[in-house]
């Protein structure tokens, strides 16, 4: 048989795995139950990102949507009734009676994303949002956060989401930055998490359902295998699910 040094070939490839158990999985919201989402737990945590001050100009002058309407027109846009889910109600529809720039006719799609791009369809979701909130979205998974590997903005926004109104932002910040040592440390569960937040001040509105939304495991994974020769370079992207020893293919494209 041949043989070969590994990588002995003019060339290189590398590897890039992204956790997508540690972002936020849109595609929950078409499960939500409540029809007012300022109620529904996993809807608050995304509200949580959008909380800070800094996006108020982004919300209240470059949108036409607040930050609850944005979030109720993405559980719209998958869900399957046709009512809408913000503080109105409504006609879900209405909000896309004009046709696109093609003279097509345009309508929620009423069945969950199948890719994350597709949420840029939605009304209230322009460049500007999807850019800075799309890295933390995902379609994958469950309504479950990993927050060993999720961003500390996803930790910011979960704890946002839950904390009383005397909380400060500054308190919230100081406890993810305890948090992360607390990962680095392999120390962060969920309890360890709840009870730290306790420690520092923090109250929460309802504990319970933070809880209902983290986890301490992982399960999805986008797998990015690039391949390098030359000036020449190809790339594949595959999104798998492991459970115990098995292992899904969700996803498969070629860049």
């Amino acid at each position: 048989a041949l043989t070969r040094s590994f990588l002995g070939f003019e060339g290189d490839f590398r590897a890039d795995i992204n956790d997508e158990d540690g972002k936020f999985n849109i595609n929950s919201l078409a499960d939500a139950s409540r029809a007012d989402q300022r109620t529904e737990p996993f809807a608050m945590a995304m509200y949580g990102m959008m909380a800070d001050e800094r996006y108020d100009e982004m919300f209240e002058e470059r949108n036409e949507f607040d930050r609850w309407e944005v979030i109720a027109n993405i559980k719209d846009f998958i869900d399957a009734d046709d009512q809408g889910s913000g503080v109105l109600g409504g006609y879900e529809d209405s909000l896309y009676d004009d046709n696109d720039l093609w003279g097509r006719e345009f309508e929620p799609k009423n069945v969950k994303f199948d890719s994350l791009d597709e949420v840029q369809l939605v009304a209230g979701v322009n460049d500007e949002v999807y850019l800075t909130f799309g890295p933390a979205w995902t379609i994958y998974g469950n309504n479950k956060i990993n927050i060993t590997t999720c961003s500390p903005a996803v930790l910011f926004a979960l704890i946002r989401a839950f904390a009383d109104y005397t909380v400060n932002d500054q308190m919230i910040h100081e406890a993810v930055g305890d948090l992360q040592v607390y990962r680095m440390m392999g120390m962060l569960t969920t309890e360890s998490m709840i009870s730290h937040l306790a420690s520092k001040g923090i109250t929460l509105t309802d504990a319970n359902a933070l809880k209902g939304l983290i986890k301490t495991n992982s399960r999805t994974f986008t797998i990015v295998s690039t391949g390098y020769v030359g000036d020449v370079e190809s790339s594949i992207e595959v999104v798998m699910n492991f459970n115990g020893g098995r292992y899904k293919i969700l996803s498969w494209q070629e860049r």
